[in-house]
């Protein structure tokens, strides 16, 4: 995954705009389990879709920017004497950097996209005009910290981290089966299931944060925490894990080795 070329936005754009369109049911599912509504009214395809327009909208340039900047973090830091002795430093510190450089698009997606799947915003059009009329309430410093640091952050470095573990023992035991993009496919699908379930617990917070009511205001982040553990205790912090890793395993998986396979064939276009 160190091939950086001026092929990889335009394939981490394809890659992302197909694996959103198959899997993004399960991510409505997710989210509307975490924030507490998925009783609340019955689940339909308009239902489960919807939300995905401002996360295309977003999401495409998004994943250009991300994976663009990983893979010159990654350039970058393995010229270093560290990247020689502490490898997956390196690379956490790459999938770190990737994540605070991408959150100036992903941030406003992931609000717009979970308010919409919880129903708090009934369309596309309500949301955009709840942004313009005030920005301020509708991102904040408490969103930008659940959201990014406590969410975003650990799981690019724990993805990272492990995916190129993972990927390295797969090419090292390379076969017809598992070469190319299919060693991407299998060692995204583990590690993305890796860090989806060590960081359900902050992403149940974050979800709590970002899609509070709009007459309560952005709730203070130790309040959700102990709301959470009120109501289920230890457990609710893993509710919708399951659905979590049906989407993240399988996205992340797909995901990367769709890059691997159009980053490979669009650089070697003429």
């Amino acid at each position: 995954m160190d091939t950086l070329s001026p092929a990889t936005p335009i394939a981490a754009a394809g890659a992302s705009m197909i694996t959103k369109c198959l899997l993004y049911p399960a991510d409505t599912l997710k989210c509307r389990v975490q924030a507490g509504v998925a009783h609340r009214s019955a689940v339909t395809v308009t239902t489960l879709y919807r939300g995905l327009l401002p996360k295309l909208v977003l999401y495409v340039p998004y994943q250009s920017l991300y994976m663009t900047s990983y893979q010159f973090y990654r350039r970058t830091f393995a010229e270093s004497v560290v990247a020689e002795k502490h490898p997956l430093l390196t690379t956490g510190a790459a999938g770190a950097l990737a994540e605070m450089t991408g959150a100036c698009i992903r941030l406003p997606m992931e609000v717009m996209k979970q308010r919409m799947q919880t129903g708090r915003y009934a369309n596309l059009r309500e949301a955009l005009r709840s942004t313009v009329k005030s920005p301020l309430r509708f991102i904040n410093g408490r969103i930008f910290v659940a959201q990014t640091i406590l969410h975003d952050i650990p799981f690019g470095i724990i993805q990272w981290t492990a995916f190129e573990t993972i990927s390295t023992q797969v090419e090292r035991k390379r076969t017809a089966i598992t070469a190319g993009s299919w060693s991407h496919l299998v060692a995204g699908t583990l590690s993305g299931s890796i860090a989806a379930l060590l960081t359900n617990p902050m992403d149940v917070v974050k979800t709590r944060v970002v899609t509070s009511p709009h007459s309560e205001g952005t709730p203070a982040i130790k309040n959700v925490i102990r709301s959470v553990h009120a109501e289920s205790g230890f457990r609710g912090f893993f509710r919708g894990s399951l659905l979590r890793l049906l989407h993240v395993a399988p996205s992340n998986g797909v995901y990367l080795a769709l890059f691997s396979f159009l980053n490979s064939t669009l650089a070697n276009i003429d």
